[in-house]
Formats: structure tokens, C-alpha cells, sequence
């Protein structure tokens, strides 16, 4: 139940982008008093309709978007009424065009912009490492005549605990610190008991404390949560030093990375800290919501390289025609990002649903832009040139090319969809 009602939701939020999309068309045109004949959602036969001024609203048959008609705009449309021809598209100056078509894909900016700073300010930005708890016990050195644990070593037994989970052997750990405790383990095929002393963790040694942030670590300054486990990972061993924010106040710890090795005998560096993220005031949330917006798109520019790339359309043929898995990087339509919205709302990680949605509301922006007619970048390189060339170009002859680039699109669209109904891509 829950799973649909988040499709459902995520989907009508897209249709609303859509408008908005238009309604940023719509009143850069108001604004340059370009002659705006229809303003409709919708597409094929009209349902209900009104006109306001010279202007008729309504709603159309096929619910797969909205548009905004300007007059001028279709080369096989005579549509500029006797008297606005001042008014038209085509008689426009270009920089005024340009406004007008890049209204609707920047909305898409700003949409993801109150997005995502709307996340950071009522669930947390996951981005920023605030500490939410201190694991007392992480690792455990061998008691005195003792061997200790090894790589790969397969913990079958902790205390009294027959085949412990990852859990338990840290909740035991935990309430023994300093304690010889009794270990069994599996090692290239063989039953090894072991005598182990588990240690407190270097956070709790260091001082860290839930609530505070961590603000640098060694040189690095404002670490990314993943930054913070690659630089841990290679200063195993080595003391480094932390500056937190606790209560708005800076203080400096000094925390030694250790190696540890969990249940199934893989080994891992920690500290003893589970990172969460921060709940922030609105100016900071809005300052660093620009930030994610900027980081979010520069992903999406290197995943429409990767993914119309090469390497992309052959990964895409390849899964289609030949049987071949999905790349985690593949192509995804809005069919795969629904089911992920879908399995984030039915879980009740609504930061995640909402942060998905902001990006592919930036993803829907950045295709837009592409300068491919007739897409609004398309629309917006036809003006150029004609800044340049010095007279206008005749838009009928510019009807194949945009064929061409919906038909690609469209291969796209449909390919993406097949996959993600047949061939999802795993955590979609």
C-alpha cells in the first residue's frame, strides 16, 4: 500500500515539475509581452477550457505533461493573430527568446534548490558528519598466550553466543571491555579458540560525544562522511587529529584508526563512531542546499556523458539484445526512479524520496538544455546562431533534425523502461 501511494505521489510531484516547467515559459513570455495564445495541461483533445484576456486555459485528454503555445513558435502554423505580429516569437529580440526558453529548464534549479533545502532543514543533511553515537568497543587484542584474530577468520562463537550475528558481537564486546572473552573461530577450515581482551574504542578513548560534528580531520577541512572512512583507511595505526563542533564551540581530538575484523572474517578500519547526518537552520540549509545543487549536477552531466557515451549505449545494447547484467551507472527511466521512490516511501525515508526527486527534477532540467532541437537548449542554439549568422533561420528545415533527436530520445525512453521493468538495476 505504502510502496504504490509513494509511486503515486512521486509521480503527480513530476507532473507538477512539468507545469512549472511551463509556468516558468509562461511568465518569462508575460514578462517580455510575448503573445501567448494557450496555456495547457495536457496533450490531444481538450476536456474543459476557459479564456482570461487573450489567453485560454485549460485541461487536455492525454495526461503526459502541459504546454505553453506562443505565437510564432510552429513553422507550419500560421498562428499570429492580425496585429500582434510585433508580438511573435520569431519578431522578438534574441536575448528576450532566450529568456523565455530557459525559464522552464532553470525552474527545474530552483525547484531542486527549495528541495533540498527543505530536507536539510526538517530531516538533516546527510552530507555533513554529525556523530550520533559512540561505539564503546571496536576491536579486541589476544590475552596473553593467545593467538589473535586473523584476516578472514569466520567468528562462530562469542561468551556463550553460538553463531553470533555482526550485532551481538558487538553488543559483547561492548559490556566487556577489558575483560578476556572466549572466542571461536573458523580458519582455513578449522575450529580455532582464541582468548581475546576487547579494547575501548579510540573514540571513546579520544572523547568524541554524540551531537558533536566533525568539521576536519588531519588536513582535510569539511569532510564528506566518505571522505572521513578513506582518510581513517590510510592512517591506520597513526594518530590523527579531529576538530568537532560541539555546541557551536570548536574542540580538538586525537583519535588511532584500528583495524578490525567483523563475523564473516572481512576487515574493516573504524574509530567507533556511527556518523549521522545534520539537522540545520534555515540560512545554512539553503547555503549548503546551492552546494548540493551544484554537486548534484555536475554528477548528472558526467552521467549523461557516460550514459549517451559509447560504453553506455553499448552497456545498454548489450543488457537488451545479448543478456548482459545492468550497470549500476546505466541508464535509469522514470519507471526505475518511481520504484526507488517507491521503496524509500514504503521504508519511510522520505529524505531520501524527496532528495531523489530533486535529482531527477535537475536530470529532467540538464536533458532539456541539451542544445538539440526541440529541446529548449535546441531552441536556445538556434538563437545563437542566429546572432551570429545575422538573419533567421528557416525552422522547417530544422523539423528533421528534431525527428532525428526524438527518435534517439525515444529509443532511449523505451529501452530504459524495458530494462527497468524486466532488468532492474539491484537497489532500484
Amino acid at each position: 500500500m505504502a510502496f504504490g501511494l509513494s509511486i503515486l505521489l512521486f509521480v503527480i510531484a513530476l507532473f507538477a515539475i512539468v507545469m512549472i516547467h511551463e509556468g516558468g515559459h509562461y511568465l518569462g513570455a508575460r514578462l517580455y509581452n510575448f503573445r501567448v495564445l494557450e496555456y495547457f495541461i495536457g496533450f490531444g483533445p481538450r476536456l474543459w477550457s476557459f479564456r482570461r484576456g487573450e489567453i485560454e486555459y485549460g485541461v487536455k485528454a492525454i495526461p503526459a505533461g502541459g504546454y505553453v503555445k506562443i505565437a510564432g513558435m510552429n513553422p507550419f502554423e500560421n498562428d499570429v493573430p492580425a496585429g500582434d505580429e510585433a508580438r511573435a516569437y520569431g519578431a522578438k529580440p534574441i536575448s528576450q527568446r532566450i529568456v523565455v526558453i530557459l525559464a522552464g529548464p532553470m525552474s527545474h534549479f530552483l525547484v531542486a534548490w527549495l528541495i533540498f533545502a527543505g530536507v536539510f532543514m526538517f530531516s538533516a543533511n546527510w552530507n555533513v558528519p554529525g556523530v550520533a553515537d559512540v561505539v564503546p568497543s571496536v576491536a579486541a587484542i589476544p590475552a596473553q598466550g593467545s593467538p589473535g584474530l586473523e584476516a578472514k577468520d569466520r567468528i562462530t562463537k562469542i561468551g556463550d553466543i553460538a553463531d553470533p550475528s555482526e550485532q551481538q558481537i558487538t553488543d559483547f564486546q561492548n559490556a566487556h571491555i577489558g575483560q578476556p572473552v572466549p572466542y571461536v573461530v573458523q580458519r582455513d577450515g578449522k575450529t580455532v579458540a582464541l582468548t581475546l581482551i576487547p579494547q575501548a574504542s579510540p573514540a571513546a578513548v579520544g572523547g568524541l560525544q554524540p551531537g558533536d560534528v566533525i568539521t576536519k580531520i588531519g588536513d582535510l577541512n569539511q569532510p564528506t562522511r566518505d571522505q572521513i572512512g578513506t582518510y581513517q583507511a590510510q592512517n591506520v595505526g597513526t594518530p590523527i587529529t579531529y576538530v568537532v563542533d560541539r555546541n557551536g564551540e570548536p574542540v580538538t581530538l586525537t583519535m588511532t584508526p584500528v583495524e578490525t575484523t567483523l563475523k564473516d572474517g572481512s576487515q574493516v578500519v573504524r574509530v567507533g563512531v556511527l556518523l549521522s547526518g545534520v539537522k540545520e537552520p534555515p540560512l545554512v540549509a539553503f547555503a549548503h542546499a546551492g552546494g548540493q545543487v551544484w554537486d548534484t549536477t555536475v554528477a548528472a552531466v558526467a552521467g549523461l556523458a557516460h550514459v549517451f557515451g559509447p560504453s553506455g549505449v553499448h552497456a545498454m545494447l548489450s543488457s537488451l539484445f545479448e543478456g548482459a547484467p545492468r550497470q549500476t551507472d546505466g541508464a535509469v527511466s522514470l519507471v526505475g526512479a518511481s520504484q526507488a521512490a517507491g521503496h524509500a516511501g514504503s521504508q519511510g525515508a522520505w529524505a531520501y524520496f524527496f532528495s531523489l526527486f530533486a535529482t531527477v527534477v535537475l536530470f529532467i532540467g540538464l536533458v532539456n538544455l541539451l542544445p538539440l532541437p526541440p529541446l529548449d537548449g535546441g531552441h536556445v542554439a538556434i538563437a545563437l546562431i542566429e546572432k551570429v549568422r545575422g538573419h533567421a533561420i528557416d525552422m522547417k528545415k530544422v523539423v528533421p533534425v528534431s525527428a532525428v533527436v526524438l527518435l534517439i530520445l525515444g529509443f532511449f525512453s523505451i529501452s530504459a523502461i524495458i530494462l527497468d521493468i524486466w532488468k532492474p538495476i539491484p537497489g532500484t
